[in-house]
């Protein structure tokens, strides 16, 4: 497996944490907390999820400007044309934060261990699908992600990515050419070229 896939494998458990917190509250907590507490519990669920998504997101962006400026990657993109993500790409997903809904009997060890395992199973599947501009570490920060036609400067071969930047789509459709880092497999992160 590629340091890249690594990555996305880790960014995918960190985005399922929720999930994953849901599920330790529902099969292992919730017999030990009264009803009057357990609003306190999913408040701290949303509150933990949002600071964890807040700090990788930061982490995210930090390494990759780091290796930005570190390797004096200049490497430059021409955006050829620009679109938003389309819900149905986040719905794989979006059906997938159901998981713990699913399973009733709270005392049941072996549901715990099969969601467990079901949720490793999806990341899986995420990861070999290349679906890391999904993962809602990305979606609920105040990046922008999009699906864009490029040329890398110096080729005449247009393709299709997906960019993660700072910058708004307004700004890139103003921008005729961008400096890139390419993050994962066809996923790029994008900003403006700095200025000597």
């Amino acid at each position: 497996m590629s340091r890249n896939k690594v990555k996305e494998f880790f960014l995918w458990i960190i985005g399922y944490s929720p999930v994953i917190m849901v599920i330790l509250y529902k099969f292992k907590i919730e017999k030990y907390v009264a009803n009057a507490y357990a609003c306190f519990g999913v408040l701290g669920i949303v509150i933990l999820t949002l600071l964890v998504y807040r700090i990788e997101q930061r982490c995210f962006l930090k390494n990759v400007e780091k290796d930005m400026e570190k390797y004096n990657e200049n490497k430059r993109l021409e955006i050829k044309s620009i679109s938003r993500l389309s819900l149905n790409e986040y719905s794989f997903f979006i059906l997938t934060l159901m998981l713990p809904f699913i399973f009733e009997d709270a005392n049941n060890s072996f549901d715990f261990w099969l969601m467990v395992f079901i949720i490793l199973v999806l990341i899986y599947i995420l990861v070999k699908m290349n679906q890391i501009i999904v993962n809602p570490i990305f979606l609920f920060s105040k990046l922008t992600i999009l699906k864009c036609t490029v040329r890398k400067i110096g080729s005449e071969n247009e393709k299709e990515i997906s960019i993660i930047t700072k910058l708004k789509v307004t700004d890139l459709e103003q921008l005729e050419v961008v400096r890139y880092k390419e993050c994962f497999e066809q996923v790029y992160y994008v900003t403006r070229i700095k200025k000597i």
